[in-house]
This record gives structure tokens, sequence and C-alpha cells, in this order.
């Protein structure tokens, strides 16, 4: 049976658990310490986005953007391990049913801004 909201109406609430309760569960999925440690970093930023009580099944590419703000100047490694964390996630949430989309597919770095306007982003500085 299917719920088919009236027109007017707000969609039914998304049901399931809270995004800081799947988080947890996520976390405590994981054996390795150092990964928990890192992907609990990057997962409290977006707790902070969302908020805890923010049911994890609405999660949005924006949440995930909004998240990823945080690192956009840091070094590609250092984006690129923030975002793993959050495809873990997705992926996670996916298997347990909780979320149906991939909020986290359409990220992209932004570029990066030159250090200095005399060194282009790409330029090699020797010492």
């Amino acid at each position: 049976m299917s719920v088919v909201a009236f027109p007017g109406q707000p969609d039914p609430a998304p049901v399931g658990p809270t995004t800081a309760t799947a988080v947890d569960r996520f976390l405590d999925s994981i054996t390795a310490a150092t990964t928990r440690a890192s992907y609990a970093e990057t997962l409290k930023r977006l707790l902070a986005v969302t908020g805890a009580q923010f049911p994890a099944a609405a999660l949005q590419p924006e949440h995930y953007a909004a998240a990823m703000e945080r690192w956009t100047a840091a070094t590609a490694a250092t984006w690129n391990r923030h975002l793993s964390a959050l495809t873990s996630f997705t992926t996670w949430t996916q298997r347990q049913e909780i979320l149906a989309t991939n909020p986290a597919r359409r990220l992209e770095r932004p570029p990066r801004r030159p250090l200095h306007p005399a060194h282009p982003v790409g330029d090699v500085v020797h010492r």
C-alpha cells in the first residue's frame, strides 16, 4: 500500500532513524580505530549542518555539500578523505535501507585558489 499526499498537504515525514543515530550505528560498525576516528570527524561536520534529530532518510546533496565546505581550501588528499567518509556512510545507509538515493553522487571539489597571485595553482615553487 502506498501513501499519496493530498494537494496542498506536506509530504509525509521520512520514517527511520535520525542522522545522529545512523552516524552512531555506522561508526560502531567500523572496527579500525583510526578509520572510525577519521570518519567521525567528517560525520560530526554533517551533524553540525543537519542537526542531530534530522531524519537520515531526508539527507540531500545540499547537506553533504555544506559539510564539505569545511575542507574547500584543504589539499586534494584531505578533501578526498572526507568525501570518502561521506561516501562510505552513504553506502552503509543504503544497505540498511535508510537512504534511497546517494547525496554524495554529484560532489566535486571546487577549484583551488592560488596561494599567491604570482604562483597560479599547479605551479611548482622550488626552494
